[in-house]
């Protein structure tokens, strides 16, 4: 069993996300499991391994109290003292899969994982051989399940197709920014394959915070961010100024509105980032936040564009 709300670790992995530091990570970790929630999201690539590592210090000792997932087949040069994303590759061959998930157990400091998911669709690689890879990990016990994560709906249909016994889920955007895959709930359900939506704030844009266009020192992963692109940044500022009284109303902020209403849809999990224990608590409290029909109309109407 999970929590509705999971906490997504990129941001713990430091490259590409400012200033990020490693004890307010663990202390929101904590913070999560004081609330209620147990579930925990990463990837091998965040931080090229990073995250995992941090993740791995932070629930030592308590690993059962939590459900892990982490993420495969973004790869990039071990040797290398200091990668960047110009050496990231996609990579989900069979051989690559088999040692990153032994690389991913060691650094979290356990035996295995809960939900091991294929990062992004490889073109050079089979459907039929990723998930005949992907099961056999989990036969070994290094996972509970697995899962995709970016694949599309007729990507999963096929991987259903192969009678996976260990198939569950697929993780994909979805906010009030981008809402594609809203049309693809029912039959994502109707196949009994649970959805985990990532970004629910946008990067953050959904925040409100950022009155103008943000100028990010060196490399960051907003930069590449179209919402953040002034010709639509200040679409998304006037689409917030139009519905900030929904969450003055309900004495809440903006991205606890912004959450609250993937809460609505018929998702299994959102999953949002974070960088301190404050964050973590004051998303936290988006579950608690009712929005009505037309409070949603409104926003949906607001966001459209």
């Amino acid at each position: 069993m999970v929590s509705r709300l999971c906490i997504g670790c990129w941001q713990a992995g430091k490259f590409g996300w400012g200033d990020v530091k490693d004890d307010q990570i663990i202390s929101g970790i904590q913070k999560a499991q004081e609330l209620g929630i147990n579930f925990i999201d990463t990837a091998d690539i965040y931080g090229f391994g990073y995250s995992e590592t941090l993740i791995g210090k932070a629930v030592k000792g308590k690993r059962t109290q939590f459900v892990i997932a982490t993420k495969v087949g973004l790869s990039w040069p071990r040797e290398k003292p200091n990668p960047t994303q110009t050496d990231i590759k996609r990579d989900l061959s069979p051989k690559y899969v088999k040692k990153a998930v032994e690389e991913s157990l060691k650094r979290l400091g356990t035996d295995y994982i809960d939900l091991y998911q294929a990062h992004w669709p490889d073109p050079k690689i089979k459907l039929e051989d990723l998930a005949e890879v992907m099961e056999k990990i989990c036969e070994e016990g290094k996972s509970r399940w697995w899962g995709i994560s970016n694949f599309s709906l007729e990507e999963a249909k096929k991987l259903i197709q192969f009678r996976c016994k260990f198939f569950t889920s697929n993780q994909l955007p979805f906010n009030l920014l981008e809402r594609e895959i809203e049309k693809d709930i029912p039959e994502y359900k109707e196949r009994k394959i649970g959805i985990l939506a990532y970004s629910p704030l946008g990067m953050g844009i959904l925040t409100g915070k950022y009155k103008e266009p943000p100028e990010f020192n060196g490399f960051d992963w907003r930069q590449n961010y179209e919402f953040f692109r002034e010709e639509k940044f200040y679409k998304v500022k006037r689409a917030i100024e139009q519905t900030e009284h929904i969450a003055k109303e309900k004495n809440a902020k903006f991205s606890q509105i912004a959450i609250a209403y993937i809460l609505k849809k018929d998702i299994d999990v959102v999953i949002f980032g974070f960088k301190n224990a404050d964050q973590v608590e004051e998303n936290a409290k988006s579950v608690y936040i009712d929005l009505s029909e037309e409070e949603i109309k409104e926003l949906e109407s607001a966001f459209s564009f």
